[in-house]
């Protein structure tokens, strides 16, 4: 989410707001209304990592973190969201950034997306995606990409605290509208994105693409229309996830021409998805904020 989209400085850090602002509590709640992004706006928000995501060394010389954008079996997530999932407790997929060895990568994991988020049982099946290729159907649900709540809360705690946004620490001592924790989507967005692009093809042979992105105050201003009610669009900005389409190959399913029809707002055909929700205000376990 050819039209011209200027970019503007992001003003880094803003005044920090609390964790518990009021907003509807329901995977299904308007905050989790669905809305597309554009091959351009995709690009953009991509991008943006070489200026936003900073790391240093002990000389104090700064470079930009290696990153993993991994590719993965569409049936792989299928089936790792939906098995064991009763009464459909949890209603959509939360990315954390997470770091080590010079490398910013993303944990996932399976969220409640309402009230249940707040609480020690509101997420599960913490998985690593630090490899680029999990194209192969089980890639991604081998046992060596499960990881214990405490072992993610360590890998993201150490994206927070050991890399730069702009060359400027991450103020962890507060919460800041520029800087985001996670970003959440709920399953619903998942299956339109499928549907809308394989046309009835198995999901065992098309892959997701999951990017790691930045929205800057231009961008954020562009996708305002867009995001979330109850979301401003100073905390739309910041660390982002981008999801699309690709084939088997690796080939990606993204209409260059595509534009976003507000009169048709979930249309993800040749579209990706991005406006995800972000955290703060809406967060995930306490021990991962």
């Amino acid at each position: 989410m050819v039209t011209c989209i200027v970019l503007t400085s992001v003003n880094y850090p803003y005044r920090a707001l609390s964790h518990n602002n009021s907003m509807p509590n329901s995977p299904t709640a308007k905050q989790e209304q669905m809305a597309p992004i554009t091959n351009s706006e995709q690009i953009l928000l991509a991008n943006e990592n070489k200026s936003a995501y900073w790391i240093q060394d002990f000389g104090g010389n700064f470079a930009n973190p290696l990153m993993i954008n991994p590719m993965v079996n569409i049936q792989d997530i299928y089936t790792y969201f939906e098995n064991n999932n009763p009464g459909n407790k949890y209603g959509g997929i939360r990315f954390y950034p997470a770091y080590e060895n010079n490398t910013v990568f993303l944990i996932m994991c399976r969220a409640e997306g309402g009230a249940g988020d707040l609480s020690k049982t509101g997420e599960d099946k913490y998985l690593k995606l630090n490899k680029g290729l999990l194209n192969s159907k089980g890639a991604v649900l081998a046992a060596s990409n499960t990881l214990d709540s405490k072992t993610a809360m360590d890998l993201h705690q150490r994206y927070m605290n050991e890399v730069f946004l702009y060359k400027n620490k991450q103020d962890t001592s507060a919460t800041k509208d520029t800087i985001r924790y996670s970003r959440f989507f709920a399953w619903d967005e998942f299956k339109m994105l499928t549907d809308q692009n394989l046309k009835g093809g198995a999901k065992d042979q098309f892959l997701f693409q999951i990017e790691i992105g930045y929205v800057t105050a231009g961008m954020a201003a562009t996708l305002d229309t867009r995001k979330q009610t109850g979301i401003t669009t100073e905390q739309n900005q910041g660390f982002t996830v981008i999801v699309h389409v690709k084939d088997q190959n690796g080939n990606s399913l993204l209409n260059p021409f595509g534009r976003y029809d507000a009169s048709k707002p979930t249309e993800y055909e040749g579209k990706a998805m991005e406006v995800a929700t972000p955290c703060p205000p809406r967060c995930g376990v306490a021990g991962m904020r």
